[in-house]
């Protein structure tokens, strides 16, 4: 896939097309992800039955807090301030076993919405490569 797209990248250099490269980093992404739009592309994606309602059951009711320890104390017990319990409504756990899956499926119809243009998805890394013969053209395109 990287070949690919170093390829097609050098023969936009030796052909002199307009090239843009939009690089896109979206590993922090994964904690804003909508549940719903997620459980949209679990089901777009084919999953049915009781694999559906694993991933359904997986989210929901999801909460977390923080802890923090007063390091300069003896690190008593009473020295430790735990926030309350809230529950997450929008993202996937990180460092879970799931969230990588459920982030991949959510991304996976990029490609598809992005038209005009060559994509190359890697883990949570995206690009996006655009030409054009004329400049106004890319600009027109690479806005839209």
């Amino acid at each position: 896939m990287i070949h690919d797209f170093l390829g097609s990248n050098q023969e936009a250099i030796d052909e002199k097309p307009n090239l843009t490269g939009i690089f896109f980093e979206l590993s922090k992404s994964q904690g804003v992800l909508n549940h719903k739009i997620l459980f949209s592309k679990v089901d777009a994606s084919g999953i049915r039955g009781v694999a559906n309602l694993w991933f359904k059951s997986y989210l929901p009711n999801w909460k977390q807090c923080f802890e923090v320890n007063d390091v300069g104390s003896a690190q008593q017990l009473s020295d430790c301030h735990t926030a309350d319990l809230k529950e997450i409504l929008h993202g996937v756990p990180q460092r879970s076993a799931l969230g990588p899956i459920l982030f991949l499926l959510h991304i996976n119809d990029l490609p598809i919405n992005v038209h005009g243009a060559k994509n190359v998805l890697f883990a949570s890394a995206t690009n996006i490569e655009m030409k054009a013969e004329n400049i106004d053209i890319l600009n027109h395109n690479v806005n839209r």
